[in-house]
């Protein structure tokens, strides 16, 4: 399905936009976006870089 394939690459330019307006409009101090290269199932794929940003998160 192409069409699913331009509809999601669009939609990831569309997202990396609103969150670098949301990241300037609040201070990087309150908001902070991570890449990760894994699926919804981060949990699984990369448990201890999870569990350092949310412990970082907390602390």
């Amino acid at each position: 399905m192409e069409w699913l394939d331009e509809l999601l690459v669009e939609y990831g330019k569309g997202l990396d936009e609103d969150l670098a307006a949301l990241t300037a409009a609040r201070g990087v101090e309150r908001v902070r976006v991570v890449e990760l290269d894994a699926t919804h199932a981060m949990l699984l794929e990369e448990p201890l870089e999870v569990a350092e940003l949310v412990a970082g998160f907390l602390a």
